[in-house]
Parts: structure tokens; sequence; C-alpha cells
């Protein structure tokens, strides 16, 4: 009987690998996801790091965001007359703070000032809107603070934070005011009628950081913020303690205590360093939309600051010096139906604490600080004197930025330095 024909076994080298092969598969798909997120993750989706202090790290420069998403509409121009009234209904106006408030960047703590408190309080009334507002003299500690931890819109406030960093990094060799930016159409998209060249043209570092500050050019603010890394930005802003302020595509907030510190900080002389805390001063002072902070102070008065806007947003944070009295203030109004009257109560609040501050300041005279603020938003002032701290020699030069109006100025003393961790 025949036998059957048997089966021939297949080699080894003929059998079908298929755990390897699902395994090399799997393995490749997720390095693919891998590789992918890399290459499309915006610096502003990271995760907030820990507050810690914040060497350089490497430089981002992936794009952030759809053109108009978190770039604050202000140009050159004051706060339009009014816009659209809010969808809900703003919350009543917060209690002021009647506790001493600790700063990190002087032992003279925060302290509350009653009468000054009670002259805010009535300008403030029948004014609509969510209001935020921090104010500090800086030789007696005194002062107002009105829902001074809440976040709000910064508007083009967030301009200080991109402005600092830069600061940082040329400090530490990462950049020069003389390097050679090339303005992109991303960039450009950007722009509320204050760019001033085409698309493809060069821009120095020195002059977009006069742009961005001075005329609040939104342009500038990209291409400087692609420069220097919005991670970077926001490190830096943890390891300087401002836990309320956010450098994020869909969170660009801050705080009127964050705000106020910052002015501290530069007044004080430890933004980077004291030349570049001078440097900074000088840039803010140069300003040339002074509606609010400066608009009803007198002659003489210097006023270094920045200004913000959105729609039913009205922002000013600043340093206002004069021979008589130094005070930082930040103020912050959002949700209002009336913009116009909101710019003008920051004026008010601004000529109030300036009145009140002099006429209540200890014998001893501090020196002046900035030179005055221009009045209008023609030619930049020529360059001021700035705070000073520590005892520099009276007459000291320090140079502006590279490109920028206002080449030196006289700085004098004026702050005593205290330690960043104080």
């Amino acid at each position: 009987m025949p036998q059957a024909p048997r089966r021939l076994a297949r080699r080894t080298s003929e059998r079908a690998p298929w755990p390897f092969w699902w395994a090399a598969i799997g393995i490749g798909l997720a390095g693919l996801v891998l590789v992918a997120r890399n290459l499309s993750v915006s610096p502003f989706l990271a995760q907030e790091p820990r507050p810690v202090p914040t060497p350089l790290v490497g430089l981002l420069t992936q794009p952030f965001g759809t053109p108009g998403a978190i770039i604050a509409p202000m140009g050159a121009t004051s706060t339009p007359e009014i816009t659209a009234t809010p969808s809900a209904t703003p919350p009543p106006m917060a209690t002021p703070i009647t506790v001493p408030v600790s700063s990190r960047f002087s032992p003279t703590a925060w302290q509350p000032d009653p009468e000054l408190t009670a002259q805010v309080v009535s300008i403030l009334s029948g004014l609509s809107g969510r209001i935020g507002i921090a104010i500090k003299d800086l030789h007696t500690g005194r002062g107002v603070l009105i829902d001074p931890d809440s976040t709000f819109p910064a508007a083009s406030v967030f301009k200080v934070e991109v402005m600092y960093e830069v600061f940082k990094q040329r400090a530490l060799g990462a950049l020069d005011f003389d390097e050679s930016l090339t303005l992109t159409e991303r960039h450009a998209a950007y722009d509320l009628g204050t760019l001033d060249r085409p698309v493809g043209a060069a821009i120095r570092v020195g002059e977009a950081l006069e742009r961005m500050i001075t005329i609040s050019d939104n342009s500038s603010a990209l291409l400087l913020t692609d420069r220097v890394g919005a991670l970077n930005i926001n490190r830096d802003l943890a390891g300087l303690g401002f836990s309320h302020t956010r450098f994020i595509e869909t969170d660009l907030v801050t705080s009127p205590y964050d705000m106020l510190s910052f002015m501290e900080m530069l007044g004080r002389g430890q933004g980077v360093s004291l030349e570049a805390s001078q440097e900074m001063l000088q840039l803010m002072a140069r300003q040339r939309i002074n509606d609010r902070i400066p608009r009803l102070l007198p002659g003489g008065i210097s006023v270094a600051h920045k200004t913000g806007n959105l729609p039913g947003v009205v922002n000013d944070v600043g340093l206002v010096s004069s021979p008589e009295t130094t005070f930082a203030i930040a103020v912050f109004i959002a949700d209002t139906p009336t913009e116009a009257l909101a710019a003008q109560a920051i004026a008010e609040i601004s000529a109030a604490a300036y009145r009140h501050f002099r006429s209540v300041q200890p014998t001893a005279s501090p020196s002046p600080t900035p030179a005055p603020t221009a009045p209008d938003a023609g030619t930049p002032p020529p360059a001021p004197a700035l705070v000073a701290t520590g005892t520099p020699t009276p007459g000291t030069r320090t140079t502006a930025p590279t490109g920028t109006p206002g080449a030196t100025s006289t700085v004098g003393p004026t702050i005593t330095a205290t330690p960043p961790n104080a």
C-alpha cells in the first residue's frame, strides 16, 4: 500500500518571524509619534516649570500661535472711546487689603495706607469692570492693594516680560543688541498699524526692543519672543516668584502684585543687574502711549511704564519718580464697557498717589530717577536718568540699546540695594 507523502518541514530560516516584526513595527510607530510631537509642540503648551534658579536653556524658535491669538491689539494709539458691553456682569470691587504684605525685593514690606485707599475707592466708584490695583511707595512701603493676586488679561503688558528675557540673555552672552533678525510673514501678520518695513526686511534686536516697548509694536514682540524662547520666559517668571503670571498662548495673564513687584525689582536695581535695570527703566520711560499713569502728573515727573489694551481691558504698570517720591503702580481693569473712563480712572489714581506720597514723605528726599515722560506720542524724549541702587558715583554713564534714541544718560543713586531674596 503506497504511503502518503510526508509534509516537508520548513527550514528554520524560512519560518515567518512574526513576533520580531510586530515588535519592530510597534517601536517604529512609537518613535514616529514622539518625533512628530517634538516637531509640533508649542513652547506655550509646556508644563510650567518649578520655581528654581533659571539658567539659560536651549533657545526655542517654534511658532507660538495664530496671529491675533495672544498679542494684545495695542499700537501707538490711546484708549478707544468705547467697546461693546461685556456679556457677563462683572463682580463688585474687591475689599482693599489691610494687612502687611512682604516683598521679595526689599525688606520694606507693603503697608496699608487707609487715606490713599479711601481716595482710590472714591475714584473707582461707579466704574464698571473687574479691578485690580497695587501701589507702593518704595521708601515707606505704604500703599494700596485691591484684589492684588487675581489674574487679569495681561494685554501688551506681557511685553515687559519679553524685555526682561532679552536683557537677561544679553547678559549671558546669548544674544547681542546689534544682532540682525528677519521679519517674516508670520511676524507681519500680527501688525496693527505700527510696522514700518516689508516682509523680509532686517531689524536689529535693539531696535525691535525699542519698538516693542515704546510703540507696543506686535511684530517686534513676536520676533523677539521667537528669538529668546517662550519657555525661557516662563522659567524666569517662575524663578522670580511671579506665581500669577503666565506666558502661555491660551493663558496670557498676570496680577497687579506680580507687576508691582516687577517694577520694584527694576527700581531697586535687581532686574538682571543694576545696569540692566537702569536700561530697562530708560526704555520704559520713552513710552509714547501716555494716556494713563502719566496723564495728570505735573511736569518734571518721570514715568517708566507699559500700557496694555484689549476689548474691555485697560492696563498700565509703571514706576513714578520725582525728587520727592518714588512709587510703583500697577492697575488692571477688565470686563469694562467704558474703556475711556477706565483710562481716566488710572490717570486720576496715579495723580492721587503722587500727591499723597509727596505730602507724607520723610524729611530726607530721594534723588530723582527717570527723566520726564513725553506728554504726547511724538518724538521720544531724551534718555532719562534712572533709579540707581547702592552708591554709584553721580555722573556715571550708562548705554542704551544700540540703534535706539538716547544713547546715554546720567544715573544718580536713589534706593538702597537689597538682596533679591530678602
